[in-house]
């Protein structure tokens, strides 16, 4: 399965490089999920097209029994900062409130205290890493159903939250990513890595 977030190409001059495509899109889910500390939060699924409104229910009721269900503490849930990228119900007019009221100055996203770059998946590691990793184990094999689809999603979240050292990896990459941002002044920095 093609994933256009690790896919890049650098030349001098233009390498005239053709971008592979998926060989299967019948099936598509919309997924939720989140690192805090040592836990995979998450994967939620959600209705096809993702509104402002069933977003904040994700928000309001899905997300506190998600981060019970992954055992977070409530010191981390009380110290953690919330990110999301530029999906326009992550800033919609009925989510930008509770954010400020559940995260105060902790969240990072279009219209919040902190905001966060257009297209910067290079420093979220939800993009750069896990959902290419699990979509490389998701589509080992043709995926036959929707359903199927959502299994496999599944069966992949465990293993990752099976695997020893995974969480402190992540922690890793996402700090060297910043650093090498920094040097690069902000500008593109994935041929440094």
């Amino acid at each position: 399965m093609f994933n256009s977030h690790n896919f890049h190409v650098w030349s001098e001059e233009n390498p005239h490089a053709a971008r592979t495509r998926a060989a299967q899109e019948r099936f598509s889910v919309n997924v939720w999920a989140g690192i805090v500390g040592e836990h995979l939060v998450g994967p939620c699924l959600f209705p096809e097209r993702l509104t402002g409104a069933n977003y904040l229910i994700l928000l309001q009721q899905v997300l506190p029994q998600l981060l019970d269900d992954a055992h977070v503490s409530a010191a981390m849930c009380s110290s953690k900062w919330f990110q999301h990228d530029l999906a326009p119900a992550h800033y919609s007019m009925e989510v930008r409130p509770h954010l400020n009221a559940t995260y105060g100055q902790q969240w990072i996203g279009w219209g919040g205290p902190v905001l966060w770059p257009p297209r910067s998946p290079d420093l979220t590691c939800l993009d750069y890493f896990l959902w290419g990793y699990v979509k490389s184990l998701v589509y080992e094999t043709p995926v036959n159903s929707a359903e199927d689809l959502a299994a496999r999603i599944a069966e992949v979240a465990g293993e990752v939250r099976d695997t020893p050292g995974f969480f402190a990896n992540v922690r890793s990459s996402i700090r060297r990513r910043c650093e090498v941002c920094i040097t690069a002044r902000g500008r593109n920095f994935e041929r440094l890595l």
